[in-house]
């Protein structure tokens, strides 16, 4: 949830008058957390290491509502 709140929350500075709805996720495969890939060999890389093995998908969703305060925002 961290990181979605951070980036909802500097966009909802910078546009106080709207809506601002932000995401993050994460997939851990084994004890390895992978973050976004930085080109299309990595993807592979990370395609190949998840293919077939249980792996954990987790995205934390931030909605902050016009002009809120930080009690008024959601974070999922």
């Amino acid at each position: 949830r961290r990181i979605s709140r951070a980036k909802a929350e500097k966009i909802a500075a910078e546009c106080p008058a709207d809506y601002v709805l932000a995401a993050d996720t994460v997939v851990v495969c084994g004890q390895r957390i992978l973050g976004k890939a930085e080109d299309a060999d990595q993807a592979r890389a990370f395609l190949s290491l998840m293919s077939g093995r249980r792996h954990r998908v987790t995205t934390s969703v931030s909605l902050i509502p016009p002009a809120a305060s930080a009690k008024k925002a959601k974070h999922f």
